[in-house]
């Protein structure tokens, strides 16, 4: 009889075990889910890894859940459902192996410890993190089970694309090509899967960003200087380079005059860094240089221009070496990181320079880093191995907002049928510059767009010169640039030519005592110099120049070195005069530079000494900042 009790008190206890199994609701409720906007999870839409990749999506799941129950509940596994996508049928992706919480900030494996206890919230992190197809499936159904109840806890969420809510959806990258050196380039990589910033909700999608170049030796990418171990901070390339804000926004804190950790060591102490609100998104930009952070910026509440200067990247706070952290979130949860002009390849795609011309190269606009490590190169064009023109590099710029263009290096043909193919887009040529190079002579120029009468000839000698200035003249046409070269026993010129009845002068090459002579004397008459070239002719150097009438002052100073010619400029400026134009050559004792100021034009700059390939990058990056090209020199 006792026997059969005990039977009997097996199957009932059974019986209540399966009703419960099949019918009973888990005491559970999901809290939270992550990142989410008003009631979509957002995802991250993925750049190609090469040109040959497709695009892809990035999903991140994190679920707080409490068990609302009074028995201790241990989680099993999580389902993933997504409903069928065009020609893709439904799938579901079981997570177990991966799955992990995070409890007490301490990040453990679910497989290792599954229990919750009653009244308990954990996070959970829903790895493997997603990759998916470009546009990802509209929504993703979450079954999160657990052991001893057959029917999961649920939820369904609509996905959506996250926009960075600045203008265009996505930010400028923080770092710049013109700041690299030859053979380098910035890597970027995703916190994402088991990377040490997934664990933390606010910086799931953070990216550590450092700088590369090819090992000719070991025959892979480091992130050291030649012969360097990495025991020395000075040791690692991206040491010291600037980083920039990667939108317009407010400063809301910020952190300075902490110590850089020697690599490998933790001083535990904070990072030097800059939290900046961009829309409605905090950006942190970490590990920043002692000592370096921009002055102007180290108020809170203070506005901060996209492209701007905020210090040099370091190795302070907890970092195991020179890189920087950058990550965006609101309200304490992490976001995606997209960027618009820059160029990506994953590194494992690239073995070495030669392969850097390569078309594997992918232009990214509007969307995010795929996951592992990548090469970037900030900007509107490719990189390439070396620069597809030799020579130095230096630009005047001026202030603007019109449209522009500029093409360098290329032969009398292709230049006259751009600049004719411009012409029908209402651009004007505005300068022009011609060298030889590998014996042929080549051409380059600066566009603005804008209507009005204006020409360009080239070829002449001086005689068919003048009688060309003279015809123009009479049509209401004034020289504005001029360039001139020697062909043999003959010196040819070319000049620029722009709509206008004003008085105007120009003098083809007389000596520098001449020259300044003339100069003097039609600046009593109301003309400003506004072009100067400087040329040997046998032993002697020759001056010639371009005048318009101005009512504005001019300045004129020739033949100095680059730190007297620095300080000139900077003497000029303060009493309000901008460089119009620039001028380099060589003599027996190095490098002498000439300029043309004007008094109270807008504001300019000038970028000098780079090969063209950072010329080009410079003249993107100030073309962004409202500074347009108005001369260029290459020596």
């Amino acid at each position: 009889m006792l026997q059969l009790m005990k039977i009997i008190a097996f199957l009932s206890a059974l019986i209540v075990l399966c009703i419960r199994s099949s019918n009973s609701t888990v005491d559970a409720e999901i809290v939270a889910l992550y990142p989410e906007k008003d009631g979509k999870l957002l995802y991250k839409p993925l750049a190609k890894r090469t040109s040959d990749d497709t695009f892809s999506s990035l999903l991140l799941i994190d679920a707080k859940i409490k068990n609302t129950g009074s028995s201790k509940l241990k989680i099993e596994q999580v389902k993933l459902v997504f409903p069928a996508t065009g020609a893709k049928p439904a799938f579901t992706c079981t997570l177990d192996e991966e799955l992990k919480k995070v409890k007490d900030n301490k990040t453990v494996l679910i497989k290792d410890d599954p229990d919750i206890d009653p009244g308990e919230s954990c996070r959970l992190l829903l790895l493997p993190d997603q990759v998916l197809s470009f546009p990802a499936p509209s929504q993703v159904t979450i079954r999160i089970y657990f052991k001893g109840y057959a029917a999961p806890l649920t939820a369904v969420r609509k996905l959506q694309a996250h926009r960075n809510p600045v203008p265009g959806g996505s930010y400028r990258y923080p770092a710049k090509a013109s700041d690299l050196k030859d053979g380098e380039f910035w890597s970027g990589s995703t916190g994402v899967g088991n990377s040490h910033h997934r664990k933390s909700l606010s910086q799931a999608y953070a990216h550590d960003v450092g700088v590369s170049r090819w090992d000719k030796n070991a025959k892979e990418w480091t992130n050291l200087h030649p012969g360097k171990d990495g025991k020395r901070n000075s040791d690692y390339l991206i040491w010291g380079k600037p980083i920039y804000a990667m939108a317009d926004g407010e400063v809301i804190d910020f952190n300075e005059d902490n110590p850089d950790d020697p690599p490998g060591e933790d001083l535990d102490k904070p990072a030097n860094s800059f939290t900046i609100l961009h829309g409605d998104e905090k950006a942190w930009y970490g590990h920043l240089q002692k000592g370096t952070l921009n002055k102007d910026l180290l108020k809170k509440g203070i506005k901060v221009k996209a492209g701007q200067y905020l210090g040099k990247a370091g190795n302070s706070g907890i970092s195991s070496h020179p890189h920087l952290h950058i990550h965006v979130s609101k309200d304490g949860v992490g976001l995606p990181l997209l960027f618009h002009d820059i160029y990506i390849v994953n590194r494992e795609a690239i073995n070495g320079p030669s392969e850097i011309d390569s078309d594997k190269w992918t232009k990214v606009e509007d969307k995010g880093f795929s996951q592992g490590g990548n090469l970037v190169y900030p900007g509107k064009f490719k990189p390439v191995s070396k620069p597809v023109i030799s020579g130095l590099f230096a630009g005047v710029f001026d202030s603007g907002d019109d449209q522009y263009y500029m093409w360098a290096g290329a032969s009398w043909e292709n230049f006259n049928n751009k600049r004719q193919e411009l012409l029908d887009q209402n651009y004007k040529l505005i300068d022009v510059e011609t060298f030889v190079e590998d014996d042929k002579r080549l051409f380059s120029g600066v566009w603005r767009q804008g209507g009005g009468k204006f020409g360009f000839f080239a070829g002449m000698s001086l005689g068919e010169f003048n009688t060309k200035r003279n015809e123009l003249d009479g049509a209401g046409l004034r020289l504005i640039d001029v360039e001139t070269y020697q062909e043999g026993n003959t010196r040819r010129f070319l000049g620029v030519w722009e709509g206008g009845t004003d008085k105007s002068a120009f003098e083809p090459g007389a000596s520098w005592r001449d020259f300044n002579e003339k100069r003097e004397n039609l600046a009593g008459n109301g003309l400003g110099l506004i072009d100067v070239e400087i040329f040997r002719d046998g032993s002697d150097w020759k001056y010639a120049g371009v005048w318009r009438s101005s009512s504005l002052q001019h300045a004129f100073y020739s033949g100095m070195s680059w730190d007297d010619f620095l300080k000139k400029g900077g003497d000029l400026e303060e009493t309000g005069f901008r460089l119009i134009d620039f001028e380099v050559v060589k003599d027996n004792e190095g490098l002498k530079y000439t300029g043309i100021w004007q008094k109270n034009r807008k504001g300019a700059a000038l970028w000098v000494g780079v090969n063209y390939t950072n010329f080009r990058e410079k003249w993107s990056e100030l073309a962004d900042q409202g500074y347009r090209l108005i001369d260029i020199e290459r020596y």
